[in-house]
């Protein structure tokens, strides 16, 4: 039984650690995609008034 969980532990930690790093990969490309569109640009408020509509 003892076992058992360890090997529960040892997977829920590599899903967690997975989790962490898909997040920021996401994050990281969110904040690229947003640096492209300058502020200002129609396509910049476009965008920002799109996320205020979904908010």
């Amino acid at each position: 039984m003892n076992q058992f969980l360890i090997t529960i532990k040892t997977e829920w930690t590599s899903y967690m650690g997975l989790k962490l790093l898909f997040d920021r990969a996401v994050f990281v490309m969110s904040r690229a995609s947003e640096s492209e569109t300058a502020p200002g640009s129609p396509r910049h408020r476009g965008k920002t008034a799109l996320e205020e509509i979904s908010n």
